[in-house]
């Protein structure tokens, strides 16, 4: 992959290849608003969402790309049948072993580490992330307040 434009260039073919036009999202709504509107989401349907994201994430992973911004206004949900769409690949960055320096992605949603040192790796950020973005969507508020 490339670095700049060609690496946003190349991620957003990476998006269009991983999830193609077959979802069409005018029929989806962002997942935190799907939770909002309900005032109370089903269990099982958290559960199969939350599978979705982790499948979506574990495959971008697998390509060698990590999201880095993992939250409810950055999935969508299709009501109907239930897919989900995960967004905005602008923090993304390439999946590397060691430790990230530059940090990305929305404060509520990072780590300790990253808040403290300003370094983290990638895929416990990520388990956290989604920790959090399932706690919010559970309960319709940010655990740290």
């Amino acid at each position: 992959m490339k670095g700049g434009a060609g690496f946003c260039k190349e991620l957003e073919r990476y998006r269009r290849l991983a999830f193609g036009p077959a979802l069409g999202t005018r029929s989806m709504t962002r997942w935190r608003d799907t939770s909002v509107a309900l005032k109370f989401v089903d269990q099982r349907k958290i559960k199969m969402w939350a599978k979705t994201v982790v499948s979506a994430l574990l495959h971008c992973h697998s390509r060698g790309v990590v999201h880095r911004d993992l939250k409810p206004e950055n999935i969508l949900v299709q009501l109907t049948n239930h897919n989900v769409l995960l967004l905005d690949f602008g923090s993304a960055s390439v999946l590397k072993e060691g430790e990230y320096t530059d940090v990305a992605g929305t404060p509520e949603y990072l780590p300790p580490e990253t808040v403290l040192r300003g370094e983290y790796f990638a895929v416990p950020a990520t388990v956290w992330s989604l920790g959090i973005l399932l706690f919010q969507v559970q309960q319709l508020h940010d655990p740290s307040y």
